[in-house]
Formats: C-alpha cells, sequence, structure tokens
C-alpha cells in the first residue's frame, strides 16, 4: 500500500488558464468571467471564488465565476476553448483537463492546445476516507474485507473520469480488489453521501476533507502525497 500512497501521480493540479492571452493596453475594461467546469461548493468551486474577489479587486474589474458542470469537467472546458482568444473568458483547470486530453478520443476541442496556462494555483493530495460506521481502521483492514466480499463495497467519485474516479480505480487494481463506482455530478454531492453513509469511501481531494476528518465525519486511511 505504501506505492499507493506515494505513487499515484495525479494529484489535484489546479491551473489557471485562458485561451489566449489578452493584448496589451487597457486590459481589463471589462467584466472577466471564470468558467469552474465542476458543480458549486465542490473541492475547487470554493477557493477560485475567493481568488476571482482577490483578483477583481487587484486588476479593479469584477471578475465573476460561472459554473459550467458534466461530461468531466469537458463543458466548461469546451465552452473556453470557443471563446473568443481576448482574456474575458478564463478556466479553472485540473487533473481533470488532462485526464481528459485521453479518456476522450472524440472531443470537440483540443484539452492541451486551445489553452494557454497563466498560473498555478495549488496542488492538493487525495485522501482515502471511509465513513466511521465502517469497521475498516486501516488500509489492510480495508482490502482483507473487499476480497473476502468481491463487489460488495462502493465508493463515490465526483464523476466518470475525475481524479477522484482514477484514484480509486487505481488504489483497486493496485490491491486486487473490486469496487464499484458510483459516479455523482460533483464533489459536493458525493462528499454529502459519503458523510451520510451511503457510500462508504472516497479518494477526494485532502482540503475539503480535513474539517469531516477532525469533526469524526469520516475516517482517513492513506493519502496520495506525503
Amino acid at each position: 500500500m505504501k506505492k499507493f500512497v506515494r505513487g499515484l501521480a495525479a494529484v489535484a493540479l489546479a491551473a489557471f488558464a485562458a485561451h489566449a492571452s489578452a493584448q496589451a493596453g487597457d486590459y481589463p475594461n471589462r467584466v472577466i468571467k471564470v468558467i469552474v467546469p465542476f458543480s458549486p461548493g465542490g473541492a475547487v468551486d470554493g477557493p477560485m471564488r475567493a481568488i476571482a474577489e482577490a483578483l477583481g479587486r487587484q486588476l479593479k474589474q469584477q471578475v465573476i465565476v460561472e459554473n459550467r458542470p458534466g461530461a468531466g469537467a469537458t463543458i466548461g472546458s469546451e465552452a473556453v476553448a470557443k471563446s473568443p482568444a481576448d482574456g474575458y473568458t478564463l478556466l479553472l483547470a485540473s487533473q481533470t483537463n488532462a485526464i481528459s486530453a485521453t479518456l476522450y478520443s472524440k472531443l470537440n476541442f483540443n484539452p492541451i492546445d486551445d489553452f494557454e496556462p497563466i498560473m498555478l494555483i495549488g496542488r492538493e493530495p487525495g485522501v482515502l476516507v471511509v465513513h466511521p460506521s465502517t469497521p475498516w481502521k486501516t488500509v489492510a483492514e480495508l482490502v482483507a474485507d473487499a476480497k473476502a466480499n468481491p463487489g460488495k463495497f462502493n465508493y463515490a467519485s465526483s464523476g466518470n473520469g475525475s481524479g477522484q474516479h482514477l484514484f480509486a480505480a487505481m488504489f483497486a487494481n493496485m490491491a486486487g480488489i473490486n469496487l464499484t463506482h458510483v459516479p455523482y455530478k460533483g464533489s459536493g454531492q458525493a462528499t454529502n453521501d459519503l458523510i451520510a453513509g451511503i457510500v462508504p469511501m472516497a479518494v477526494p481531494g485532502s482540503q475539503a476533507m480535513v474539517k469531516h476528518i477532525e469533526g469524526g465525519k469520516l475516517r482517513a486511511l492513506a493519502t496520495t502525497g506525503d
């Protein structure tokens, strides 16, 4: 399991990207829109709203956040890719955008070439969390139970092809266990059902999970980072 803890490469990487650089001069002279290709209240939506507020003060121009979730972040990403290359429509990208480049063979945009990175917001490791009602106190206990009951246990994710999905799928593959994927339309919904005990486990980003772990609502078994 140490290899899983240290080896998962798809840590939550948020990059602030635009379709193209805006022309110098009077930029910005109107509202800037940042599209978040995930649902409101998710792990990246909250930080982006705080950043947008600070960015607006610095640029002396309104910066608004618009959520366009769905299809593994491709709906919102396509909207930005097809917008005018003037720097007024930006994208909050994550590891999901890199995943889309290899996961989907037919997209109406290029997940790599159609964007220009502006800044890195942060890196976030994933954390393997389980509901406190489960008997698992360690990864070894979870694996042993899953091997004894193949296909019995579900895990939640923020959607098909998301980092949360691939984190858990990679863990299951490395551990040699069979887990059932339950995709949600965003990390907010997935977290709610995880805390409610409707699904017993997930591998979400760690930042939003800390308060739930410290409050006893979830139990952490492993992390993808240090």
